[in-house]
């Protein structure tokens, strides 16, 4: 009888800890599942660490484009320019929301970029810079991030800003000589030779539409504005763009927090928000290079660019 009753307490023993067991798997799951729900989709966003290189892409980039510059420094308009450009890096992308369809994307890519103008007979106008034969091999590393609306598994529309940097090997040839020169086409030509022969550094941003067809093709299409410093002080350019940096944070939190409250708007207030931060400095840019120190003023693009995307 003890034995029995010994063999009794210890099978009642073991019974109460499987329950307790399962109790305890019960509440981790639970917790588990309430933490995934909290979880803020913003901050933890773990598909990028895990898929960084799932989608190599390659892009394709046509592109037109028209000097802009301090009308004080260059009293004459360039030439437009047309470019072809090639893009190689990695799309990441993630649904936010289980329950509509505002996806988040980045795109971090190296570029090659060659513009090209030659002299056309009809375009000649003496002591105007569109005499120059005009040429800029480029390349660089940049990013496009932002957020957009998915219609199907394989299609949806993203409005996205992007920045970047670059290296310029540009150069600037007359082919008519200039006649009876004034004295402003006389700091033209100089201004020009600061920058022939020699490779000098850039940076740009870029505002676009991505319209994802069906994967993997995609059309862009996109506005950018570029800078050519005539020389590189790293101090003050690292100043004027964590300026810079600082106005896109408080947009970037704006943003997340319009999303959650009303993600149909989000995207287009992210890219509206964005796109004008880097406009307006890059318009303060345009008189002083590393606004708000007093520098010279840099030779800078508008680019109207439209291409296709890989995404394999």
């Amino acid at each position: 009888m003890k034995k029995f009753l010994i063999v009794l307490l210890m099978l009642s023993t073991v019974h109460t800890l499987q329950l307790v067991a399962q109790k305890e798997k019960s509440n981790n799951v639970s917790d588990s599942t309430k933490s995934s729900i909290e979880k803020d989709d913003f901050e933890e966003w773990k598909d990028f660490k895990n898929t960084f290189m799932e989608k190599p892409t390659l892009q394709l980039i046509y592109s037109w484009n028209q000097g802009d510059y301090n009308k004080d420094i260059f009293t004459s308009d360039f030439a437009n320019i047309n470019a072809a450009e090639i893009r190689l890096g990695w799309t990441k992308q993630k649904s936010l929301f289980s329950t509509n369809n505002v996806t988040k994307f980045k795109y971090p890519y190296f570029f090659f970029n060659f513009m090209e103008k030659t002299l056309n007979s009809k375009e000649i106008s003496v002591n105007d810079l569109r005499n120059y034969v005009t040429k800029n091999v480029q390349f660089g590393f940049a990013e496009m991030k932002g957020y957009g609306y998915q219609f199907t598994p394989n299609s949806g529309l993203y409005l996205y800003h992007g920045t970047g940097i670059s290296w310029n090997s540009i150069n600037f040839e007359s082919k008519i000589p200039l006649v009876r020169p004034t004295e402003q086409m006389i700091k033209n030509e100089q201004m020009l030779e600061t920058y022939t022969g020699i490779m000098r550094f850039g940076q740009n941003f870029e505002s676009g539409l991505k319209l994802q067809v069906y994967d993997p093709v995609s059309i862009t299409a996109s506005y950018s504005r570029s800078i050519i410093f005539p020389r590189h002080l790293f101090l003050q350019w690292a100043v004027s763009n964590m300026i810079e940096g600082i106005g896109q944070g408080i947009v970037d939190e704006f943003s997340k927090a319009v999303i959650k409250s009303s993600p149909s708007f989000g995207p287009i207030v992210n890219f509206v928000l964005k796109t004008g931060v880097s406009y307006g400095f890059y318009e303060l840019r345009k008189t002083k290079m590393n606004w708000p120190f007093n520098s010279v003023s840099p030779l800078m693009y508008d680019s109207w660019k439209v291409g296709m995307s890989f995404e394999f």
